[in-house]
Formats: structure tokens, sequence, C-alpha cells
């Protein structure tokens, strides 16, 4: 048997009746084989066991059927071979309107006039600035939202939440402006949000000069910018290529060398960020440390993060998976019981929101998942579809973070980021498993959660 969700995130429970603990999830679209229906207490179409020991309840999330079968319309799914699992954009604008549909010119008119009477109240009833839409402009996206309109383009609705949306409409032959809403400041209801500068969304497909998110919205594509990733990727260890590994983290460093075997050391090139060394040897000279990492070769340990050997800490089981986080190195070291395998750096939580040292183990681990604070102020953010995020005590997580490149720096808000390609590979190393068509998952006993020792 077969099965695909159609709710955006559809549960799987640990037993078969309602109510019982959510140990997994599929998102729309996400499709696994089940097996044939167990029972049919309270679902009247049955329950069907997962791969993973859950139930799904056929109807409640999910259909199944003996074939292979799809649902539409629906999201497209993570590629889970790519460390971007999705197609992420940057909001570029502070302001810039998420709509539930592709508006029309008389509706986006009718959104700047709101924009602009809060601007003008935001300053105290000065003069009006510019609207955010170009009447022209509109006028042009409007004519090419008919000419979609009338190919049967289709607006995809989003969570369950979201209106219902149906096939893009021709905009009525009359200009006549929607009504306002009863509040002057209240933007209309085929608005979703307005998105701060700095916000990212994941784009679905482009609609002519929209971009479709993965949650079924719409958002101006000139108001968007594509992402560029992190190129870190962290070092296989082995016999043969040993702990402790030097990484140099900073920008523009160099390497530093002497024109005689008593001489002071002195700049002697550049040094790539990211690159990694064997270290042979630490020397300090006056008040400055530098590691050896060459017959005549050293970089400052003022830019560069050393991952070392430690001893698996008590209770680890010979060959059990473990991860070494240091929080003043700011590296992580994954091992299988006394072993190390594989070593990167980090960014942890800044002063302000310090990662809180101690053994955790892995709890929940999701594909992607939406992080946002759009109420701390200068700080707010919101960034749909987080790559690779394994929770391992309350809201601290390892994930991916494709927003910055100073990885061995302290930087998050608490969280210890990756870069993309380095939490891809932990997240299919660590458990728990993830199984094939789900999109996240709960350790339990069956499928328990890699220890994290985090230390200072």
């Amino acid at each position: 048997m077969h099965a695909v969700a159609f709710h955006f995130h559809a549960q799987v429970l640990e037993k078969p009746q309602k109510g019982s603990r959510v140990i997994a999830y599929a998102r729309r679209g996400g499709g696994f084989r089940v097996s044939s229906r167990v029972s049919t207490e309270d679902c009247r179409r049955g329950w069907h066991k997962t791969i993973n020991g859950g139930y799904i309840c056929d109807g409640e999330g999910y259909n199944v059927a003996a074939q292979p079968i799809s649902f539409a319309p629906a999201p497209q799914g993570p590629n889970l071979d790519n460390p971007m699992p999705y197609d992420y954009r940057y909001v570029q604008r502070h302001n810039t309107i998420e709509y539930w549909k592709v508006p029309s010119l008389d509706e986006m008119k009718a959104v700047d006039e709101v924009l602009g009477r809060i601007r003008r109240r935001d300053k105290g009833g000065g003069a009006s600035a510019e609207p955010q839409h170009d009447e022209d402009a509109l006028r042009e996206v409007l004519a090419r939202a008919r000419a979609i309109a009338a190919d049967g383009g289709i607006a995809v609705s989003g969570e369950a939440d979201a209106p219902a949306l149906g096939v893009l409409e021709p905009a009525p032959s009359s200009e006549v402006a929607p009504p306002p809403p009863a509040d002057p400041y209240d933007l209309p209801s085929y608005v979703h949000l307005r998105l701060a500068r700095g916000f990212y969304v994941t784009a679905n497909q482009q609609v002519d000069t929209w971009i479709q998110t993965v949650r079924g919205r719409y958002i101006a594509a000139d108001s968007l910018s594509e992402v560029t990733p992190s190129s870190l990727k962290g070092e296989l260890i082995s016999s043969r290529n040993p702990l402790p590994i030097v990484f140099v983290t900073g920008i523009g460093a160099n390497y530093f060398e002497r024109a005689t075997p008593k001489a002071a050391l002195r700049p002697a090139g550049d040094v790539p960020q990211y690159a990694r060394f064997a270290l042979l040897e630490e020397v300090t000279e006056g008040k400055r440390r530098f590691y050896r990492v060459g017959e005549n070769r050293y970089v400052s340990a003022r830019v560069a993060n050393v991952a070392r050997l430690v001893s698996p800490p008590a209770g680890v089981k010979e060959g059990e998976k473990w991860i070494d986080v240091h929080l003043t190195e700011q590296t992580l070291v994954a091992y299988e019981g006394a072993t190390p395998v594989f070593a990167t750096v980090v960014s942890s939580g800044r002063a302000q929101h310090r990662t809180p040292p101690g053994s955790f183990r892995v709890y929940g681990k999701h594909v992607s998942i939406i992080m946002d604070d759009p109420d701390a102020g200068t700080e707010s953010y919101s960034i749909e579809d987080v790559p690779w995020t394994q929770f391992y005590d309350k809201g601290y997580a390892l994930h991916a973070a494709f927003w910055h490149d100073r990885f061995g720096r302290v930087r998050s808000h608490g969280c210890i980021n990756l870069s993309p390609g380095d939490a891809r590979r932990l997240f299919f190393w660590t458990g728990p498993e993830v199984p094939v068509g789900m999109h996240g998952a709960i350790a339990i006993t069956g499928n328990p959660g890699t220890l994290i020792s985090i230390r200072e």
C-alpha cells in the first residue's frame, strides 16, 4: 500500500488511536509505503502501519491506495541530495508584501494606501513616502496575471488556515477598488504578512513576476534575491588524517615563516578561509601564539580553531555515535565510540545568547523548519525552512545556516550553526532516523537520539 500526505504537515502516531503521541510527520506531497489496514477503531477508512512502526489514519492528513499516488496541488519536495534542500530567497526591502494570491492592480494600490498611512503615522504626520509599487509596473503585472489566468494558472493555497484561492481570475471589468478595512491601518485580508528586510522565504516556483512560496503565498520577484551559502565542508577523520586539525577561519589571514631558524616569524602569503592542516606544534612568540602546520609554515592562533581528540563521556558504548562541541574553539567532532570520524567548525551563540553547555540527546529532527522571532526589535528574524535541524534541548538545535559565512566565530541566537553541507552530513548520520518520504521524526525507544556533549 502507498500513502501520500495532503495536509501541509501530516502526523504519524505511535499507536493506532486518536490522541496518541506524534513520532513523525510528512509534508504535503510526501509519500511512502504502508501496510494494509490494521484497524478501523477511531478511523473510518482505517489505520495503516508505517515503515518506522508508527500509524497513519487514511483520510486524516493522508490518502492511501494500492498503487503509488500523488496529491496536487503540492509544493516541490525537498532535494535531499543538496545541502540547500529548497530554493531560498532573501527579502531585500522593508514592508515587502506577502499575498495570499496574485493581487490585482487595485488590490496592490489599496495596500500602498494603507502602507502610506502607516508611514505618515510613524513619522508623526510627515509627508507621504513613495509607494512601494510603481503604477505602470503594476499595470504590466496585472496584464500578465490576466494572461496566466486565461491559460488556467493556479494559485496554490498554503497551510490549512490559508484562504482557498483556486484559479487566478482576470481582474473585474470595473476599476473599483476593494472596500478599505475598518481600521485604516489594517492591511486587507488578501495580505498575509508585511516582511522585513533580512527575512528569508522558500520559493516553490516563479509565476511571471511573482514568486510563489513553498507555503503557497506570493511575493514580487524583484523584492527577493537568491542566496549563496557557505562552501565550507568539514574534514573526514581517519588514521591517515588524524586529530588535531587546525581550521583557518579568519578572512585575510597570513602564513608566517622564519628567514632563518632563529629569526622572528614574518608574514609569508595568504591563507584561504577554511584551509585546514595537521597541527604539528604550538609555539609562542612574545604574547602571540602560533600553530606550526608545515616545515617552515605557521598560522596565528587568532585566526584559527583547533579540533582536538577527547575521551568519550561516561556511559557511551563501544561504537556509539556521539558529538563533541567545544564552545571556546568553536569546533565540532563526531565520534563512533572513541574514534573520531568527522570534524568541522561551527558558530554558537554570541555573548547575549550564550549556548548552554551540558550533555543532551537529539529529541527531534526536521528536514526543514521555520525559525522566527518577529517581535525581537532590531534583532527580529524570520527564516522559512531552516535546513537539517536537530533539536537537542528545548529550542536549541544543530542546524544549517546559509545566511552567514563566519563559521569558527560566535554568531547565533544560541543554536549551533553549521554550514549547509556539514549540517546535511550530520543529519543523515545521527539519530533519530527520519524515514523515507517523511519530513521529521521524534526520538523514541526504537529510534533514539544521538548524544551531544557541549563544553566550554
